[in-house]
């Protein structure tokens, strides 16, 4: 009995060639980034630019007063923001798959 069972079926006279494993499968960034966000507890928006669009909407609404904020406002808001933001990506997604589309756009 041959020691491998791939001589078996070799035919005499020609040589084996030899195994190739199969290339590694590449993938899209954009889905490693997504596994990689999804793995991750953090919030993805930088906060400074945050704190900049946050101040900027609250000093178009202000009524001549200086408004302050604490960090723990500007850490709740943007939880809230991205929290939102994911959810309504979540709902575009559903939407999407519904229709069996795979990507999502404007309908006006």
């Amino acid at each position: 009995m041959p020691s491998n069972l791939r001589d078996c079926n070799v035919r005499k006279g020609k040589p084996l060639r030899p195994v190739r494993p199969n290339p590694q499968r590449h993938r899209s960034r954009s889905a490693s980034e997504v596994r990689n966000d999804q793995k991750t507890m953090d919030l993805l928006i930088p906060k400074v630019p945050f704190q900049r669009l946050v101040r900027e909407v609250a000093h178009m609404y202000k009524l001549h007063q200086d408004l302050r904020f604490q960090s723990a406002a500007f850490l709740a808001l943007q939880e809230a923001t991205e929290k939102l933001l994911v959810e309504l990506f979540e709902d575009m997604f559903c939407a999407a798959r519904h229709r069996k589309r795979k990507t999502m756009y404007v309908q006006c």
